[in-house]
C-alpha cells in the first residue's frame, strides 16, 4: 500500500515537472511572471495524487483543499490580467489539467494520464505552429473539416451495412466508408500542405499534392511546365506526384483489406525505387527555385464525393458482372479502362471484392492496371498540355513502370 501510494507520488510529480518544464522555459524566454513551473507543477501533481487518499480519509477536507486551490487560481488569473491587460488562460487551464493528470494518477488510470500529459505537452509546445494553422486555415475549409466530421462521426454509424442489388454492388456503409477514407487521407494532405509548403518547395508541394490530387497536381504542374525550361526539375516534380498517387493507393487497400495490402506493397516498393531511381538520374543538384501553387480545390468537396460514391459503386457492379461472365481478364480490362478515371476507387473496389468472393492475384493485378492507366493518363495529359513528346524522364518513367508491372503478372502472389 505504501510502495504503491509513493510510486504513484512519484509518477504524478515527474508528469507534473514535465509541464512545468514548457511553462517555466516560455515565461524565461518572454520575460513574464510564471504562476507554475517545474517545481510548483511537481508539487501540483502530487496535490492530485494524493487527493483520493485524502478523500477516503476525510471528505470534507479533501474538497476544501482542491477548492481553495482552485480559488487562489482563479484569483491569480483575474490579477494577472488587471496587472498585463491579456486575458489567455493557458497556463491557468494547464495548472487545472495537471492537477487532474495527478488525481488520475491516484486513482490508478496511469497509462491515460501519461497519454493527456504528453498531448498537453504537444498543444502547448507547438503554440506557433497551432496559429500559424489559424491563420492559413480558412473559414471555408474549417466548415468543410467540420462537414467531414458530421460525415464521418454521425452520418456513418447510421446507415445500414447491407449489400443491394446484383453482386452487391450497393452497400451504403461501405461506400461511405471508402469515401471517409479517401477524403480523410487527402484533407489531412491539404492541411500540412497549406501549413507547411511555400511556393518555392515544389518537391513537397507535389508530394502533399500528390496525396490529395496526382491528376490535378500533374495539371498544374504540366501548365508550368509549358512556361518554363527547366524540363528536368518539373519531370521529376511529376514522378514525385506519381510516388505520392501509389503510397496513398497502399494505404487505401491496406486499410480495407491489409492482406492484399501486403501484397500490393512489394509492387509499391518496386514502382517507388525505380521511380527514384529515375529522379535521380541526371538530376542537377544547382537547379533554380521555380514557384507553384496548388492546383486543388479543397479535397473534401460534395460534388466530389457524389461522384466517387457512384463511380465506386460502378465500378462494382462492373467488376461483378464481367468477372462471372469473362473471369480474371473482364477484371483486368475494366480496371485498367477505370483507372484512367479514379484510381482510387477501382482500387478499393477490387480490395472490397478480394473480402468476398474475387481471388487475390486477380485483385492485385487489377490495381497494378489501374495505376499504369493512371500514369499512362498523366503522360498523356503533359503532352497535351503542353504540345511536346519529347520528355525523356517522363517516358522513361512511364515506360519502366509498364515494364516493372508486367513481371508481376509472371510472379507468385506471395
Amino acid at each position: 500500500m505504501v510502495l504503491n501510494l509513493i510510486g504513484k507520488i512519484l509518477i504524478a510529480a515527474i508528469l507534473g515537472g514535465i509541464i512545468g518544464f514548457d511553462r517555466e522555459k516560455l515565461s524565461k524566454k518572454r520575460s513574464a511572471f510564471n504562476f507554475a513551473g517545474i517545481r510548483t507543477s511537481s508539487l501540483i501533481g502530487i496535490l492530485g495524487a494524493v487527493t483520493p487518499l485524502l478523500y477516503s480519509f476525510n471528505s470534507s477536507f479533501a474538497i476544501l483543499v482542491i477548492a481553495s486551490f482552485l480559488g487562489a487560481l482563479v484569483g491569480s488569473f483575474l490579477l494577472n490580467v488587471k496587472k498585463d491587460k491579456e486575458s489567455g488562460a493557458t497556463s491557468e487551464i494547464a495548472i487545472i489539467l495537471t492537477l487532474i493528470i495527478g488525481l488520475m494518477v491516484g486513482i490508478g488510470y496511469l497509462f491515460e494520464s501519461v497519454f493527456l500529459t504528453l498531448f498537453l505537452v504537444l498543444i502547448l509546445s507547438y503554440k506557433n505552429s497551432i496559429h500559424l494553422f489559424v491563420e492559413k486555415v480558412s473559414t471555408k475549409e474549417f466548415k468543410y473539416g467540420i462537414l467531414f466530421l458530421v460525415f464521418a462521426l454521425v452520418i456513418l454509424p447510421l446507415l445500414p451495412n447491407v449489400d443491394y442489388g446484383p453482386y452487391g454492388f450497393l452497400n451504403l456503409k461501405e461506400v461511405w466508408t471508402m469515401l471517409i477514407l479517401i477524403s480523410g487521407i487527402s484533407f489531412v494532405s491539404y492541411i500540412f500542405e497549406r501549413i507547411f509548403t511555400s511556393k518555392n518547395t515544389i518537391y513537397l508541394t507535389s508530394f502533399l499534392g500528390g496525396i490529395i490530387s496526382s491528376t490535378a497536381t500533374t495539371l498544374n504542374l504540366a501548365i508550368l511546365l509549358k512556361k518554363t525550361k527547366d524540363d528536368f526539375k518539373i519531370q521529376n516534380a511529376i514522378i514525385i506526384t506519381s510516388i505520392a498517387m501509389f503510397i496513398r493507393v497502399l494505404i487505401e487497400v491496406s486499410v480495407v483489406n491489409l492482406n492484399l495490402g501486403i501484397s500490393l506493397g512489394k509492387v509499391t516498393v518496386s514502382f517507388v525505387v525505380f521511380s527514384l531511381f529515375i529522379y535521380l538520374w541526371n538530376t542537377n543538384k544547382k537547379e533554380k527555385n521555380l514557384e507553384i501553387t496548388n492546383a486543388y480545390e479543397n479535397p473534401f468537396e460534395i460534388k466530389q464525393a457524389l461522384f466517387f460514391s457512384v463511380f465506386y459503386s460502378l465500378i462494382k457492379l462492373t467488376i461483378g458482372f464481367l468477372e462471372a461472365k469473362s473471369g480474371a481478364y473482364g477484371v483486368y480490362i475494366s480496371s485498367f479502362v477505370s483507372g484512367f478515371i479514379d484510381t482510387d476507387a477501382v482500387s478499393l473496389a477490387l480490395a472490397s471484392r478480394n473480402l468476398d468472393s474475387l481471388d487475390g492475384k486477380t485483385a492485385l493485378m487489377g490495381i497494378i492496371l489501374a495505376l499504369v492507366a493512371n500514369q499512362l493518363m498523366k503522360l498523356i495529359l503533359v503532352t497535351t498540355k503542353t504540345k511536346r513528346l519529347n520528355y525523356k524522364k517522363l517516358n522513361l518513367f512511364t515506360l519502366g513502370i509498364i515494364l516493372v508491372a508486367s513481371l508481376f503478372f509472371y510472379l507468385p502472389l506471395n
